[in-house]
Parts: structure tokens; C-alpha cells; sequence
């Protein structure tokens, strides 16, 4: 009753086995498409969709097309699902705003009330079930959809910058999780596998084990040494677990410290964002410093130079 959808099938799968090749491959199909219809919608499962949103919104900057991603927590087959009404308001948003660019659009609540519209470089999957599982990360929703009055409010100032595709992807990037107990040696695996790039997801402002205070913290200078040379040829990026907020490494003297060998931060960028950036910043460019400078610029509204309050 609301619009008519036509269909096509990029691919059937679980999107925990999906790769970037198929990022690569939905971003290549709406360009294909995008001066055909008023708006998109991407079918996509939950579990790597923010992932899949933050490659498209780096990919296809400037779009001049809505494209909303929308997936159930619940599956179809369930009474209690929340498909249709994902998609009866992903819809609705579509057509009665003028949204251009990458969006997520899913439950806002645990009810079947109101649908939040996510910016897709900044949404994430908080919760294993509930159907209000993705949120925004130092970022505020694009607007809302209540499904019981098709009320629609917007809350996103439509840039119009020139559509560029770029859907080069670099995979060769590592990720390691930072906590305590972890050894010099991970690192030296970290270095064997020859990565352009690393994610190192840190704790805090941006911090790992690199100070020595005692006979149980002495082997933190030689994880430190390790960092170095891995920073040596690799693009090495620091986020933090923490999520919310931002990666600031001038604050402790262990940030000087991981600065001083090599490490830059992702700003506040949540690890997920930063790990595809990473993945498309070295796609960009085979030059370290090229692919620096790409990581650490505003591509498409991922990096927000200050941080908003949610509580």
C-alpha cells in the first residue's frame, strides 16, 4: 500500500559469512541501480550489518540515493518478528524525506512503536536480541518512524557533496584486543603475518601495557619495543573498547609512549568503523603515509569532531 518493490537477489547467506568482496559487490549493485528507483532498501542480517554500512557509507560517498539497510532480530517465520515493520519504516522514510546517503533502520524500542533511521558509518549491534539492538556511536539517529501513525521526524541536514564510487578494499588488516595478562609474543605473531594494517583495540583513552612498575610488569617494555617494530611497516590504529567517546593518547604518559612508536588513533570511531576505515584507507592508496592521511580525514560523516552526549 505504501510503495511498489521490486526485487533482485545479490546473494542468500548468513551475514556472519559474508567478506568484503560482497560489501564490495551490494556497493557495485546500487550503483547500478540508484538513478532507477526513489530509494533503496538492503535486506541485510544483523549480526555484520554495521559493518557492511560503514563500507558502503566509504564506498559510495556523496550518493544522491537513499539506501537504508534493514534486518529483523526476529526471524520472519516468528510471530513476535520485527521484519515488516523494519520494513514498513525504512519505507516510509524513504519516501516522504529527501534522504540521500547510507542508513540503518530498526526498532527503537523493545514495542512495535517507533523505528529508528542510523547513520550506517556510526550504528552498531548492542545487544544479541533485543529488537532495539543497534545504536548509534557518538552520534544521534537521522530521524524516526512511528509505525502506528506513519509520523515521520528528521534530524539530518542533507550534504551535497559529488558522488565518487570508490570501492577499492584493502583485507590485509589485523585486529588485537587488548587486556591484561597478554604477552610480548602475541605482538610477535601480530608481526608475522605481515599486515599492511592492525587494529589495536585498546582500553580507555587509548592504552595498553607498556609501563613497568615491577617484577610482574617488566615484560611491558618489550610489548612496547614489539609495537614499534610492527609500527615500523604496518599502519597501526588505536580505538578503544570503551566505545563511546574518543581515543585521546596525550592524556597518560602510555599514550606519549604508543604515539611516540608509531600508533595513530581512530578518533571516535568505534573499533568496527575502524577496521573497515582501515581496510578502505589502505585500498585507497599502497603509500603508508597516503593511506594515513585518507584514515585520518572526515570521508563521509564517520569521524565527528566533537563527541554528543547520549544518556
Amino acid at each position: 500500500e505504501e510503495v511498489n518493490i521490486h526485487s533482485d537477489v545479490i546473494a542468500q547467506m548468513l551475514s556472519e559469512d559474508m567478506e568484503p568482496e560482497h560489501w564490495q559487490k551490494i556497493a557495485e549493485e546500487i550503483d547500478n541501480v540508484k538513478d532507477d528507483y526513489d530509494g533503496i532498501i538492503v535486506g541485510h542480517g544483523t549480526d555484520t550489518m554495521s559493518y557492511t554500512g560503514a563500507a558502503l557509507s566509504f564506498m559510495l560517498q556523496g550518493l544522491d540515493t537513499g539506501v537504508v539497510l534493514v534486518g529483523s532480530q526476529r526471524s520472519s517465520d516468528r510471530p513476535s518478528s520485527d521484519a515488516a515493520m523494519n520494513m514498513h519504516c525504512a519505507s516510509k522514510f524513504l519516501t516522504e524525506t529527501d534522504f540521500t546517503g547510507i542508513g540503518i533502520c530498526m526498532h527503537a524500542s523493545t514495542n512495535d512503536t517507533v523505528c529508528n533511521i542510523l547513520p550506517a558509518q556510526k550504528a552498531r549491534k548492542m545487544h544479541t536480541s533485543r529488537r532495539d539492538a543497534f545504536e548509534p556511536v557518538n552520534e544521534r539517529p537521522l530521524g524516526y518512524v512511528d509505525y502506528n501513525t506513519d509520523d515521520v521526524t528528521t534530524n539530518f541536514e542533507q550534504d551535497n557533496n559529488e558522488y565518487e564510487k570508490s570501492t577499492e578494499l584493502n583485507k590485509d588488516v589485523g585486529w588485537l584486543r587488548i587486556r591484561p595478562g597478554m604477552r610480548p609474543e602475541e605482538l610477535d605473531f601480530v608481526i608475522e603475518q605481515d599486515y599492511d594494517g592492525v587494529i589495536v583495540e585498546g582500553t580507555g583513552l587509548g592504552h595498553m601495557p607498556v609501563n613497568a612498575f615491577d617484577e610482574n610488569t617488566q615484560h611491558h617494555a618489550e610489548i612496547l619495543e614489539k609495537l614499534e617494530e610492527l609500527s615500523d611497516d604496518t599502519l597501526v590504529v588505536m580505538a578503544s573498547q570503551c566505545l563511546n567517546g574518543r581515543v585521546d593518547m596525550d592524556v597518560y604518559s602510555a599514550g606519549l609512549k604508543i604515539q611516540e612508536a608509531g600508533v595513530i588513533g581512530a578518533e571516535d570511531m568505534h573499533p568496527e568503523l575502524a577496521y573497515v576505515k582501515l581496510m578502505w584507507s589502505l585500498g585507497q592508496s599502497d603509500d603508508l603515509e597516503e593511506a594515513e592521511e585518507f584514515f585520518l580525514q572526515d570521508v563521509n560523516g564517520e569521524l565527528v569532531e566533537r563527541s554528543v552526549y547520549s544518556d
